[in-house]
């Protein structure tokens, strides 16, 4: 949840951010602060860095209605979230009704806010996905993943519809920690929903190929109430691999995770409520060779960045920070 309990104002100031149009990279505490500022026209500063030229207050909090995917039911800031806002903060909410929210909009009335169609009135509109271009209201400020920030060319006619439009857009990408870490990110669940859905598909798959298996029996992720009843249905698909086994033209069945930052963590965790064996990289020819396998179970492999790069050079000489850096030169 995005909520400060102290502002400090200094008369020095280091860094503003008083131009509309800006995409601007924020620390949370930093984010923080802009929940709370009440006059207009004034430096605040947290640890030297100065937020400034807001030209009037920031009085009411939009929550828009995720419009990308139909089947898109996350929120910003739960309903808790929405009273703790408005209790503590004395912040107005309008929240856009939504028919497959994961909260229903008496929830969120419950909690103070207003459910209104049109945001016009909110200082700062907050969402989950990008918004589409003709549902971007000018000179607002916008929170959301704009997934813009490393160019991708697809979201580009949004960003320029952006700085048309005199929006000022803070990306939850780009929010940071004092020491730099990303402080907003979904890495976990991005890799509970990419396992779930990946297993779903894969039994689609195999259907198509004139194969039954126990993974028809896993819908898509945002079928399930919560992550506990997702899990719990792997384990059931789990107790049928144990019984009838995978269809032999598929196995081994092999899941290999790149990397073990927290989406692969994520996935790993989802993957775990199967009958598995993890095994090494290097040990991945011998077991896919293997006639005798155990097709009762599935594998997994966990593999680092030596697993799966080489050095143009042909040398021995590995460093991962080169290679993130500068990854044509390694």
């Amino acid at each position: 949840m995005i909520i400060a309990t102290e502002i400090t104002r200094l008369a020095d100031s280091e860094r503003s951010i008083s131009q509309p149009g800006d995409t601007i990279k924020l620390s949370l505490l930093e984010m923080n602060v802009l929940l709370r500022i009440r006059s207009s026209v004034q430096t605040y500063s947290v640890k030297g860095k100065a937020l400034r030229g807001w030209h009037r207050s920031i009085y009411t909090l939009g929550i828009r209605r995720e419009t990308k995917n139909k089947w898109e039911r996350r929120v910003p800031l739960t309903p808790k979230h929405v009273e703790e806002l408005i209790t503590k903060s004395n912040i107005k909410v309008i929240v856009q009704p939504s028919t497959n929210r994961i909260f229903p909009d008496d929830q969120y009335s419950k909690a103070g806010a207003e459910i209104s169609e049109s945001l016009e009135a909110s200082d700062v509109i907050v969402g989950i996905k990008e918004v589409p271009m003709e549902q971007l209201l000018p000179s607002k400020t916008y929170m959301f993943f704009s997934h813009t920030h490393k160019a991708q060319a697809y979201n580009m006619p949004m960003l320029q519809d952006i700085l048309k439009k005199n929006i000022r857009l803070i990306d939850y990408e780009l929010i940071t920690n004092d020491s730099g870490k990303r402080a907003v990110l979904f890495g976990n669940f991005a890799g509970y929903s990419g396992m779930i859905d990946g297993i779903h598909v894969l039994g689609r798959r195999m259907l198509a190929l004139g194969y039954g298996s126990p993974f028809l029996n896993v819908g898509m992720t945002h079928n399930y109430r919560s992550l506990k009843d997702a899990m719990n249905n792997l384990k059931e698909v789990g107790q049928f691999i144990k019984r009838d086994g995978i269809p032999k033209d598929f196995g081994p069945m092999t899941f290999v995770f790149t990397g073990n930052g927290n989406v692969s963590k994520g996935a790993q965790e989802v993957f775990r409520c199967l009958p598995h064996e993890f095994v090494q990289a290097e040990d991945l020819a011998y077991i896919c060779n293997q006639a005798d396998y155990d097709p009762k179970k599935v594998y997994g492999c966990i593999a680092g960045v030596k697993d799966y790069i080489r050095p143009n050079s042909g040398t021995s000489f590995f460093c991962r920070r080169r290679i993130l850096l500068k990854p044509t030169k390694v």
